[in-house]
């Protein structure tokens, strides 16, 4: 985890509603955070010091259930928070969040955060809307992830919110590039039916992949999967 200084967060969501005085403050009060993958930044019932928005990247959010398995929740990327339900409630973190790819995070000190919501009343309802509708996004993720259907229809589904979500890189393939074992996870299965299940969709034509790297090749096959 490699720390370094930022003058601004200009993606911050909330900043159309800050003072020039919460502006500064910002850019006063916060860091950047380099988190390679594969690293953790805070884990299940971590008191959390920090606020934490994705300048870069993709992460992950699991909880574990009573069995103590661990089991995904929500994939995160650019422009989201992390941490804020934990920060405002003052309870520790409802879940881990593991770096999918190499990420950058900006981190503002949760006083500052919880600050500029008693004094800045339209600051505070943006950041109500947000919850809102994070809420309706996580209903709909929750579906995606436990909705009913065979495996492969969720797997064809679940590529395509991939897409939706975090886009693609600079060659065309996914830019959020989960393991096997990740999308095995995802979808309650095992890693060796996700990869003969790939192969399929490979074989009809509807992606293609080299290593961890896949990309949709066509929408309206894979469409015929979901």
């Amino acid at each position: 985890m490699t720390m370094y200084r930022t003058d601004s967060i200009k993606q911050l969501n909330y900043g159309r509603n800050m003072t020039s005085k919460q502006r500064e403050m910002l850019d006063e009060n916060v860091f950047c955070l380099r988190i390679p993958k594969g690293e953790t930044i805070f884990m299940e019932k971590d008191k959390l010091r920090y606020l934490y928005f994705i300048k870069q990247g993709v992460f992950r959010f699991s909880k574990a259930n009573e069995q103590g398995t661990q089991y995904i929740t929500k994939l995160l990327g650019k422009g989201e928070l992390m941490g804020r339900r934990s920060v405002i409630t003052g309870h520790g973190a409802f879940v881990n969040a593991f770096a999918v790819t190499d990420t950058q995070v900006y981190a503002l000190d949760k006083k500052v955060f919880l600050d500029f919501l008693n004094e800045n009343h339209a600051f505070c309802l943006d950041v109500l809307k947000e919850f809102i509708a994070d809420s309706k996004e996580d209903e709909d993720t929750q579906h995606l992830l436990n909705g009913n259907g065979k495996i492969i229809n969720r797997l064809a589904r679940l590529l395509r919110y991939l897409e939706h979500k975090f886009g693609r890189q600079g060659d065309g393939s996914l830019l959020a590039k989960l393991r096997r074992e990740d999308m095995a996870d995802i979808l309650g299965t095992s890693s060796e039916y996700v990869i003969q299940l790939l192969g399929r969709l490979q074989k009809a034509g509807a992606i293609e992949l080299k290593r961890s790297a896949l990309w949709i090749t066509s929408q309206k096959r894979l469409e015929g999967f979901c």
